[in-house]
């Protein structure tokens, strides 16, 4: 068997680390979403699924995966839901959230997280440039508000 192909155990242990250890230790100013879409066989029906990757970019501008969520559908529940989540595990400091644009998420990230602000995001290469400019006008902010 090829070494670089986890075993369906090890990706179980893998994923209940990223989902439930803390993470109220960094602040994580910039947030990514990264959606996409999957099969999963329910019975003898096979329906898509919405999965989700949160990215947590830190004040350094290192990037660390933070969550992964799976729902039948990208309506507000379902955003407000995950955000949620990551909340509970101590998610804070969330300045700017940086996705495509998804129905309802706005308004999950306004009671989630209300300090933060919507910010589209189309490729996901763009994060790294994106946290650099977001995290400057924050830094800049920060300087102005002294």
């Amino acid at each position: 068997m090829d070494e670089h192909i986890l075993e369906e155990q090890e990706l179980d242990e893998l994923l209940s680390v990223l989902c439930t250890r803390d993470l109220s230790e960094t602040p994580f100013p910039l947030v990514h979403l990264g959606t996409s879409y999957a099969k999963k066989r329910d019975l003898r029906r096979v329906e898509y699924v919405t999965t989700v990757m949160a990215t947590g970019v830190d004040e350094l501008g290192v990037l660390e995966p933070i969550g992964i969520g799976v729902g039948d559908s990208e309506d507000p529940y379902f955003w407000t839901k995950f955000l949620l989540s990551l909340r509970i595990r101590g998610l804070h400091g969330v300045r700017y959230v940086a996705s495509a644009p998804h129905g309802g998420l706005e308004d999950a990230i306004d009671a989630v997280f209300p300090d933060a602000r919507w910010h589209r995001a189309d490729v996901l290469e763009q994060l790294a440039e994106d946290a650099d400019a977001l995290l400057d006008l924050h830094i800049e902010g920060e300087r102005h508000a002294q």
